[in-house]
C-alpha cells in the first residue's frame, strides 16, 4: 500500500494569555514515523512522531508549553502544519489550518437526600465556555460512567453550552465526563461517591422503623427511659444525705418502676431502631447523675463529690463510643450533649433546688465569688449553644 498522509487538525489548550499545548494529528497510511513542522510567520517548530501501526492509521504530535514559548501565533491564528514521512520522504503533505483552542469545562454535581430504595437523586451540571478567537462552535457531549446522557452544539463560535442532567443513582462510585468532540479536545471528567442503605431488611433504617409508629414511638419511650433512670438514680443516690419532707428516695424508687417498665416496652420493640442504644443510654444517666450529684455534694462532699466526678466521666467515655460507633460527627455529638443538659441535668437540679435545704448544699468552686458547680455547667450550656448556632 502506498504511503499516504492526511492532516486534520490543530488544537490547543491554553493558560492565561498563552498556549500551554498545541496539538496537531491527522491520518497515514503505510509509514511508521513523521516528522511534523508547524509554522507560523518566521518562527518554526518541529516534532517527531509515530505514523502507522497495525493497529491504528492516526498519527498526532503534541507540543508542550516549553516548545511554545517563543511561537507567537494563540487561538483563532493560521498556522501551516508540514507533515513528512520519514523512511519516504515524497510521502508528504502541507495544509494551512486555523488554531482551534479548546473551551473552559466546568462540571458541577449536585446530591440531593438518599431514598428509601438506597439510590440518591443527583443532578450533573456543566458549563463550556469558548476560548478567545473561536471560529467554531463547541459541539460536545456529557457522558455519565460510560454513557452519553446528552448532546449539543453551541450556537455560534462565541456561544457558551450548558448541560443538565438529573437521575436517581445507586450508591457507589460515579464519574461524570464531558467529552469536547469539536475542537477535538478529548475528555475532562470528575468523580463523586456516596452510600446510601436502603430500608430493607433489619435496623434503623427499615421500614418497619421508618414507616410505622415506631417512628415516633420508639423515640419517645427511649427518652422516658433515658430520663427516668436518670432521675431515678440521682435521687436514690441523694436520698440518705438530706433530712426532707418528702423522702427523695422514695420518689426515686417510683421512678425507677417506670424507667423499668420503659425499658421492657423499648427493648422489645424498639431496640433495633437506634443505632447503639445501650451505650447512649449509659451516657446519658452516667452523665446526669454525674452532673447532679456533683452540684449538691457542697452537704456531702466525700460521699458526692469524686464519685459525681467519676461518673461523669465515665458518661463522656460512653458518649464517644455512641459517636464513633454510629458515625456521628462532631455537631451530632455536641447536639446531643445539648439536649442531655438541657432536657435531662437542668430540669432535675431545678427541681432539686425548689427543696429549700438542698440550697444550701450547692457545691462552691471558687468561694470568693460563690461560683458553684451549677454555674460551671451553665457556663457550658451557654458555650455549646453559641458554638452550635455558628459552627453546626
Amino acid at each position: 500500500m502506498a504511503c499516504s498522509i492526511t492532516i486534520s487538525n490543530v488544537v490547543a489548550t491554553v493558560s492565561g494569555a498563552n498556549l500551554s499545548s498545541l496539538t496537531v494529528s491527522g491520518t497515514i497510511t503505510d509509514c511508521a514515523e513523521v516528522d511534523v513542522t508547524v509554522t507560523c510567520g518566521s518562527s518554526v517548530i518541529k516534532k517527531t512522531a509515530a505514523g502507522s501501526t497495525p493497529t491504528s492509521s492516526n498519527w498526532s504530535a503534541t507540543f508542550s508549553a516549553a516548545e511554545l514559548v517563543n511561537f507567537p501565533c494563540t487561538c483563532g491564528n493560521t498556522v501551516r502544519v508540514d507533515v513528512q514521512c520519514r523512511l519516504d520522504p515524497l510521502c508528504n503533505n502541507w495544509q494551512l489550518e486555523t488554531i482551534q483552542c479548546c473551551p473552559t469545562v466546568d462540571i458541577q454535581v449536585e446530591q440531593g437526600d438518599c431514598k428509601g430504595d438506597g439510590t440518591k437523586p443527583v443532578t450533573i451540571s456543566a458549563t463550556l465556555t469558548p476560548a478567545p478567537n473561536s471560529t467554531i462552535p463547541i459541539q460536545a457531549d456529557l457522558v455519565l460512567d460510560g454513557v452519553s446522557v446528552q448532546s449539543g452544539t453551541g450556537s455560534s463560535s462565541i456561544a457558551i453550552l450548558n448541560f443538565s442532567h438529573s437521575g436517581d443513582l445507586a450508591s457507589g462510585s460515579h464519574t461524570a465526563c464531558v467529552q469536547v468532540n469539536q475542537p477535538n479536545c478529548g475528555s475532562q471528567c470528575t468523580t463523586f461517591a456516596f452510600e446510601c442503605k436502603t430500608e430493607n431488611g433489619d435496623g434503623e433504617n427499615s421500614a418497619d422503623c421508618k414507616k410505622t409508629y415506631k417512628k415516633w414511638f420508639c423515640p419517645l419511650v427511649y427518652t422516658i427511659m433515658t430520663l427516668s433512670f436518670a432521675i431515678a438514680i440521682a435521687l436514690l443516690i441523694l436520698g440518705p444525705c438530706f433530712s426532707l419532707s418528702v423522702s427523695l428516695a422514695d420518689v426515686g424508687a417510683g421512678i425507677l418502676v417506670l424507667a423499668l417498665v420503659a425499658f421492657v416496652v423499648f427493648w422489645l420493640l424498639c431496640s433495633k431502631c437506634l443505632c447503639g442504644w445501650i451505650q447512649k443510654l449509659l451516657w446519658r444517666v452516667a452523665f446526669t447523675v454525674g452532673m447532679v450529684v456533683t452540684t449538691f455534694a457542697g452537704c456531702c462532699t466525700t460521699t458526692f463529690l469524686l464519685p459525681g466526678l467519676v461518673l461523669t466521666g465515665v458518661g463522656i467515655a460512653f458518649l464517644l463510643w455512641w459517636g464513633h460507633l454510629c458515625k456521628k460527627s462532631l455537631c451530632d455529638v455536641l447536639k446531643e450533649v445539648l439536649f442531655v443538659i438541657l432536657a435531662f441535668v437542668v430540669p432535675v437540679i431545678a427541681f432539686l433546688l425548689s427543696f429549700q435545704p438542698l440550697q444550701a448544699c450547692l457545691y462552691v468552686l471558687i468561694p470568693i465569688w460563690s461560683f458553684t458547680f451549677y454555674d460551671l455547667i451553665l457556663v457550658l450550656l451557654y458555650s455549646l449553644i453559641l458554638y452550635t448556632q455558628s459552627r453546626c
